[in-house]
C-alpha cells in the first residue's frame, strides 16, 4: 500500500535536499514551493503525512494547515519553522500540529516521525498528537508525552493532571474537577495537588504556562 507524503518548502536547496532524502526512504512524496502549490497537491493526493514550511509567499504553513484542518484531522502534520517564534508555536498547537522542528531540521528525526505515525496508521492505532513546544508534544489519544520524539517519563498522577489541563486548555480547571478527575473517592488537598503540578513544571523545564487561580484551581495557557 502506497503512503503519500507532501513536503512543502519554499527555499529551492532545502527542499531538493530533504526530498532526495524522503525520496530514498519512502514510496510516494511530493513536493511543493509554496502553499498555494501544497494545497492544489493536496487535494490531488490527499497525503497521509504533511511537512511544511512556516515562512513562505503566497500562502504562508499556518494558514495552509488552517485549510487542511478545516476538514482533515487525520493528516500527520511536521512544522518547520526558522525560529522559535512563540505566534508560530501558540497557532500550531491550536492547530494540532503533530511535531513541531527548528531549523535545520534533523533528518533523521523527521524520517522517524513519519515512520512512527505511518506504523501507528497501518496498526489503526491513530495517535492525537499536540505540539506543546519545540521540545515536547503529547498524544491526547493514548495520555503520552513526548520529548523530542521519544516517550518521556512523568508519573500517573503528573500524567493525568496534564491530560485534564491538555483537554481544557485556556479554560480553569477547578480544585473540584482535579478530585473528581484524579483522585476519585480520596480527598485531595490543595497542597499535593501544587507539589505535583510544580514537580510538572519542573520536568516540562517551565517551557509551560501553568497558572495557578487563588481559591479556584489552575489554566493553562496555549
Amino acid at each position: 500500500m502506497i503512503y503519500p507524503i507532501l513536503y512543502v518548502e519554499d527555499d529551492d536547496t532545502t527542499r531538493d535536499v530533504m526530498s532526495a532524502i524522503l525520496n530514498h526512504h519512502f514510496n510516494e512524496v511530493y513536493t511543493a514551493s509554496n502553499g498555494i502549490e501544497g494545497w492544489d497537491l493536496y487535494l490531488k493526493i490527499r497525503p497521509l503525512v504533511l511537512i511544511v514550511d512556516m515562512k513562505m509567499p503566497k500562502l504562508g504553513g499556518i494558514d495552509l494547515i488552517q485549510k487542511i484542518r478545516q476538514t482533515d484531522n487525520e493528516i500527520f502534520i511536521i512544522v518547520a519553522s526558522a525560529h522559535s517564534d512563540k505566534e508560530d508555536l501558540i497557532s500550531s498547537i491550536h492547530l494540532n500540529v503533530n511535531r513541531y522542528f527548528i531549523k535545520p531540521i534533523n533528518a533523521k528525526e523527521v524520517i522517524a516521525q513519519i515512520n512512527e505515525a505511518l506504523r501507528k496508521y497501518k496498526e489503526g492505532d491513530h495517535p492525537l498528537l499536540m505540539a506543546l513546544t519545540p521540545l515536547f508534544s503529547y498524544d491526547l489519544k493514548n495520555k503520552i508525552l513526548y520529548k523530542e520524539g521519544h516517550p518521556f517519563k512523568i508519573t500517573k498522577i503528573e500524567n493525568q493532571i496534564l491530560w485534564l489541563l491538555l483537554k481544557n486548555r485556556n479554560r480553569p480547571v477547578s480544585y473540584s474537577q482535579f478530585e473528581h478527575a484524579i483522585w476519585n473517592e480520596f480527598s485531595m488537598t490543595k497542597y499535593a495537588l501544587r507539589t505535583h503540578i510544580m514537580q510538572l513544571r519542573k520536568k516540562l523545564e517551565n517551557q509551560i504556562t501553568i497558572q495557578n487561580l487563588s481559591g479556584e484551581g489552575y489554566l493553562l495557557v496555549l
